[in-house]
């Protein structure tokens, strides 16, 4: 029986310029510094993006997009972030699975 290692995961922030009010207070530097010692070697990178659902993130996640990584996308408010993300998330190739 051949044994799987589980898949890598890669964590791009979107900042939303902080502009968004649910993400102007957030310190992603404390945030991405909990979620690197949280997942430690299973985790392949971080990003932080001003503005994932611009077509400079559209670019961004072709780009990032490798076989075998996971990502997970933290966003303010679920619906919101499905209905900005997933047109450029398919483009770039990337499903946006619920887990």
């Amino acid at each position: 029986m051949a044994t799987h290692e589980p898949l890598k995961k890669a964590v791009p922030f979107c900042t939303c310029r902080g502009a968004c009010p649910g993400m102007s207070k957030i310190d992603f530097w404390k945030l991405a510094e909990r979620v690197r010692l949280k997942l430690g070697d299973r985790i392949e990178f971080m990003a932080l993006h001003p503005r994932l659902c611009e077509p400079d993130g559209d670019r961004f996640m072709a780009h990032i997009r490798k076989e075998g990584i996971l990502f997970f996308t933290p966003a303010c408010k679920k619906t919101k972030q499905e209905k900005l993300l997933c047109e450029g998330f398919a483009a770039s190739g990337v499903p946006m699975d619920n887990i």
